[in-house]
C-alpha cells in the first residue's frame, strides 16, 4: 500500500486572533524566561504546569504562571483547549528532531504512544514572539501509510524520503500588540516539527485531547 496524503479534517489551519490577556503579563513571562534561557546550556526554557513534580523539572516560574491563569484556555473551532506551556530559545537549536507524532497534550511526550490510535491529540501553537516568524514543518502524508517508531512518548516517523519529498511549512508571524497568529492541528495524526532560525523562537502551546471516532 502507498502513501496517502492527510485526511482534509487534519490538515493545519493558520489562525489569527487576539489574546485575552494583558501585554504587561506576557512580558513579565517573556523577561522571566529569557532569565532562565541565559542560564541554560542549551539557551532554551519553558514552562510546562503538567511537569510539576517529575524528576529535576523546575516549574516554579511565578511570572509564567501568573500569564497562564490570565488565560487558562480557548476555544478554537469549537475546540475546547487548554494551556499547555509557553517555552522560549535565544538561539538556533540545531539537534535531531524528526517529523513525529505527539501522544498527549499536557506535554507532548508523556502520552502513552501504545493507546495514541484511540486518541486525537489537538494542539494550538501560537507564535508570541513580536520580533520574529516561527515556522511549523509537517509532512502531508496519512501516518498509518508510512513507516513509524516510537521513542519516549514520540512517534517517529522512519521513512526519510517521504518526509522529504512530501513536507511542507507554515510560517506563523510575529505578534502585533495582542494580535497573535497559529497553527492549529492535530498533533496525533500530523507529523510535524517545529523548524528555528538564528533567533530562536518564542511560542505558547495550548491543546486538548478527544477519543477517536474511527
Amino acid at each position: 500500500m502507498g502513501v496517502k496524503p492527510l485526511d482534509r479534517a487534519f490538515q493545519p489551519w493558520l489562525i489569527t486572533f487576539d489574546l485575552a490577556c494583558s501585554e504587561a503579563d506576557l512580558r513579565a513571562a517573556e523577561i522571566e524566561l529569557r532569565g532562565k534561557c541565559e542560564h541554560d546550556d542549551n539557551q532554551c526554557y519553558g514552562y510546562f504546569p503538567a511537569m510539576r513534580g517529575r524528576g529535576s523539572v523546575d516549574t516554579n516560574l511565578p511570572r509564567c504562571e501568573a500569564f497562564a491563569a490570565s488565560m487558562p484556555g480557548l476555544v478554537v473551532r469549537d475546540k475546547k483547549l487548554q494551556f499547555n506551556f509557553i517555552r522560549m530559545s535565544l538561539v538556533q537549536q540545531r539537534g535531531d528532531a524528526p517529523f513525529h507524532l505527539d501522544s498527549d497534550a499536557a506535554t507532548a511526550l508523556t502520552g502513552d504512544t501504545t493507546t495514541v490510535a484511540e486518541r486525537l491529540v489537538w494542539r494550538l501553537l501560537l507564535n508570541v514572539s513580536d520580533q520574529h516568524a516561527r515556522t511549523l514543518a509537517y509532512v502531508d502524508v496519512d501516518p498509518v501509510t508510512t513507516k513509524l517508531t516510537s521513542e519516549g512518548g514520540y512517534i517517529h516517523c522512519e521513512d526519510k524520503a517521504v518526509t522529504s519529498r512530501l513536507s511542507k511549512s507554515i510560517a506563523i508571524p510575529p505578534r502585533q500588540g495582542l494580535r497573535t497568529s497559529g497553527v492549529l492541528f492535530c498533533a496525533s495524526r500530523v507529523l510535524h516539527t517545529g523548524q528555528d532560525d538564528e533567533h530562536g523562537h518564542f511560542v505558547m502551546g495550548y491543546g486538548c485531547e478527544e477519543a477517536a471516532t474511527s
